[in-house]
């Protein structure tokens, strides 16, 4: 029994090793085809999901010690690579939530849920894992100017806000 348990325990401390903060983040959709889908509308019932106000989620590996500037810039510039205008331009809101990549937590099996009923897209179970929220708010329908919200949390607590305003042109490269 002693064997199982060192064995148990070399385990642990082998995956635990295995964490690279190098500042490499490492960005996946937690659910691809679903936040295609909460970006078009196709396929969702429109009683319980906007296209006005989109809800997407990511997961977030290798994000280590980085300070709240470094991740801002990290998360802003995947934003400003992974979306069109286009595809934005008619939403009056944008959330972008960031959770932690955990080995333990399966996401996909919430994020649906999130979507459909909770007001502002939140995984509340999962709150302690968020990593980063970033919330854009369309100013005004003859404008391409939004609100740009960013809260960076460290184990379940607000740490840092940041709140700006940016053209349109200047978040979407595309």
């Amino acid at each position: 029994m002693p064997l199982k348990q060192l064995l148990v325990f070399l385990s642990f401390i082998v995956l635990a090793g295995c964490k690279n903060n190098s500042g490499n983040l490492l960005i996946e959709p937690i659910d691809e085809s679903l936040n295609g889908r909460l970006i078009t509308g196709q396929g969702l019932n429109p009683n319980y999901y906007s296209k006005k106000d989109l809800f997407q989620y990511y997961e977030v590996a290798n994000d280590g010690a980085l300070p709240a500037d470094s991740l801002f810039s990290k998360l802003n510039t995947f934003i400003s690579k992974k979306y069109k205008r286009t595809a934005i331009g008619q939403a009056s809101t944008l959330t972008i939530f960031f959770y932690n990549k955990s080995w333990f937590n399966n996401y996909n099996k919430h994020i649906y849920e999130a979507a459909m009923y909770s007001e502002n897209g939140n995984m509340e179970d999962y709150h302690d894992d968020l990593i980063a929220r970033i919330w854009l708010v369309k100013l005004n329908k003859t404008t391409d100017q939004y609100l740009r919200y960013c809260w960076f949390y460290k184990l379940g607590a607000e740490s840092v806000e940041r709140k700006d305003t940016v053209d349109m042109k200047n978040i979407f490269l595309r």
